[in-house]
């Protein structure tokens, strides 16, 4: 009877494999997704995840702000796992270039971003060029876990004239979060034909104001992962 048992146990756990993989609607992720907190060897907070990208080599890394990480530091999540180890990192304020890429441990195709803390979006396009006065972003961090709500006032001055400075609309509101500087890297979009269109990554704050660095400005040598 034991024995049988046994038997069964297998036949039934391999049924439940089958299922599983089988299901269209399950989804497998990689280890982080866009959104996600980043951390280092000590466990401290350090930055956002941005978005999963491929190089023009067909290599999968992930994008965050370029000042979170000193080249070959070792990058965790949330949970302390090990994800990867900073490759490289590219600042140039004149460019509007603050980025950095993580060469990840796990090589998955990863096409996701949290934007509400559970639910993993997919994202489906990224801009190639300045987004338009007035228009709508979002950004989400799992610092606050919260998503936050921008609008786009100007597509740059004379200190950032290659940049695009956003406006909190619920900066200094009592029960709103406010955006703290372990949001960087944190990933910049909207939504668009039930997916996401990334806009680019958290560069910098000031005060109720964001600065980003777009896409178009990334993309030349990295490709947001799509579905």
């Amino acid at each position: 009877m034991i024995v049988r048992n046994k038997k069964l146990i297998q036949i039934l756990s391999i049924l439940i494999f089958i299922l599983i993989i089988s299901n269209e609607n399950i989804k497998l992720y990689a280890s982080i997704d866009g959104g996600m907190g980043l951390y280092d060897e000590n466990g401290d907070y350090k930055c956002t995840a941005g978005y999963n990208v491929t190089s023009n080599d067909n290599e999968q890394f992930l994008m965050t702000a370029g000042h979170c990480f000193m080249v070959d530091d070792e990058v965790f999540n949330e949970s302390g796992t090990k994800i990867g180890i900073s490759e490289d990192v590219l600042i140039d304020p004149d460019e509007n270039i603050d980025y950095g890429y993580i060469d990840l441990d796990d090589n998955t195709y990863n096409p996701y971003i949290m934007d509400n803390g559970t639910v993993h979006t997919p994202v489906i396009s990224e801009m190639n060029s300045p987004i338009e006065q007035g228009e709508t972003v979002y950004m989400y961090s799992s610092l606050t876990n919260y998503t936050y709500e921008f609008i786009s006032i100007y597509k740059g001055d004379d200190e950032r004239p290659k940049g695009q400075t956003f406006y909190y609309k619920d900066y200094n509101v009592d029960g709103k979060p406010q955006v703290d500087g372990g949001a960087s890297g944190s990933p910049v979009f909207r939504y668009v034909n039930g997916g996401i269109e990334l806009v680019g990554i958290l560069s910098e704050t000031n005060g109720p104001y964001i600065y980003i660095t777009p896409t178009y400005q990334i993309n030349n040598e990295f490709h947001a992962n799509t579905i």
